[in-house]
């Protein structure tokens, strides 16, 4: 299962085009941030979850973004695998900054955000999502065993 791991996006169909969508989607996102799903432990079907933006190079002394979420998994018969989340609070590494905006790279506080499984093996963990233009986003996320134990 997901639960206690973290996923890094290595791919995505989507460019750099127009804000995204769903919540696991590369658009909107800033050039060479990497996204990472730092899964939490889950009550049932409920849990949470650490939205990760990373930086390769620090940008004005910035290494990471974390929004701190709330997931669930759909276990039912008509979106089975449908993972939701609301992020309720954003958390930085930054020295001196104490008041971020609200929008986090098309994430809104209170807004629900998506990713449809359509592959899970436990290594690999592929979403589909929308675009604004209708157009089908297929974005691929690998098991990130660093991450994992530096947490």
């Amino acid at each position: 299962g997901i639960e206690g791991k973290s996923w890094r996006m290595v791919y995505s169909t989507e460019g750099g085009s127009g804000s995204e969508e769903g919540g696991g989607s590369a658009g909107g996102l800033p050039y060479g941030s990497t996204v990472v799903l730092r899964i939490g432990e889950f009550m049932g079907t409920d849990g949470k979850m650490d939205y990760l933006l990373k930086f390769n190079k620090q940008i004005m002394g910035l290494n990471e973004l974390v929004a701190k979420s709330t997931c669930s998994v759909d276990i039912g018969v008509v979106n089975p695998g449908l993972f939701s989340f609301e992020y309720e609070d954003i958390k930085t590494n930054i020295f001196g900054i104490s008041n971020l905006p609200v929008g986090f790279f098309g994430l809104l506080k209170g807004r629900v955000n998506y990713i449809d499984t359509v592959w899970f093996d436990g290594e690999r963990w592929i979403e589909r999502n929308y675009a604004e233009n209708g157009d089908v986003v297929y974005s691929v996320y690998v098991r990130d065993e660093e991450d994992e134990k530096s947490n």
